[in-house]
């Protein structure tokens, strides 16, 4: 039977630098690992970074695996499922998935008989728990939460240790019964993918269908970008969208020359490439 590993969390949570941990730590050596990298804009930057790792790798754009893609999500695991060439597939859904989409696919026998559900990850980015404090988390962020068998709280190199036993406490009072993780810069991946602790019923002291995980986004790609003279000018040209620009993923130029970006409201990160992308920037909205 061939592994199947959902890596979810929120937009910007760390899922595509976990799941490179995981890949660097050489524990995965010998496997046949297909990624599974959905992202909503036009480039699938993510599955860009991932397949310099030498791994198979599936992008899928323009949508969310929950949404507009869910047909053809089902049609590619019915693929997966007659492939004797991979041992493990690894999904890193959009960070706004509404987690329901797994429960269908492993009802479908065609699926099921041939890959086996690993238990669920949810990666959070504890800083973004103090941002949201007092508010309540997202309805679908709560439910992938609920329905995860492992939680991993995200840059704890970031904060004190009173501070992550207020998240984790946070988090237990929605999921009391999962595995919890704490992971910075540098941590092995390895040792939470391949954790012997097995799958079980999270939802018998709880019920996610009691969750309205429904979610309202709007996605716009940018063509027309300029070029910035420094990562100051382009940080502040992203916050100027205002509090509901929630994610920004593109290409531009730095003085002058051709960069990565990964944008959320808590950081931006830079990093060169050689790589021939279209430039732009996709960037998501909560409505």
């Amino acid at each position: 039977m061939t592994g199947v590993n959902f890596i979810m969390g929120y937009l910007g949570s760390g899922k595509t630098t976990f799941i490179q941990s995981y890949l660097d730590s050489g524990q995965g050596h010998g496997e046949r690992i297909l990624l599974i990298i959905n992202d909503f804009g036009k480039v699938n930057y993510d599955a860009a970074v991932l397949e310099a790792g030498g791994v198979e790798v599936k992008p899928i754009t323009y949508g969310c695996l929950c949404c507009d893609l869910r047909i053809y999500f089902r049609e590619l695991f019915r693929e997966c499922a007659q492939r004797n060439d991979i041992d493990r597939v690894i999904i890193e859904p959009s960070g706004i998935m509404i987690p329901d989409i797994i429960t269908e696919l492993f009802e479908d026998q065609e699926i099921s008989g041939s890959l086996t559900l690993a238990p669920l990850i949810h990666i959070v980015d504890v800083r973004m728990y103090f941002r949201i404090r007092g508010k309540n988390w997202p309805p679908f962020i709560k439910k992938q939460i609920a329905v995860s068998e492992k939680i991993v709280l995200n840059r704890t190199e970031e904060l004190g240790q009173a501070a992550l036993d207020e998240v984790e406490k946070a988090l237990r009072d929605i999921n009391p019964l999962a595995n919890y993780y704490r992971f910075s810069i540098g941590d092995n991946a390895a040792n939470i993918m391949q954790d012997a602790a097995g799958r079980k019923s999270i939802t018998q002291d709880f019920d996610p269908e009691a969750i309205d995980s429904s979610h309202k986004f709007k996605t716009v790609q940018i063509t027309d970008t300029h070029d910035f003279n420094s990562k100051e000018a382009l940080e502040k040209y992203l916050k100027s969208h205002g509090d509901k620009l929630v994610r920004a993923k593109g290409v531009v130029n730095i003085d002058g020359k051709p960069f990565i970006i990964s944008y959320t409201p808590l950081e931006l990160t830079v990093l060169p490439t050689s790589e021939k992308f279209d430039h732009g920037i996709s960037m998501i909205f909560a409505l």
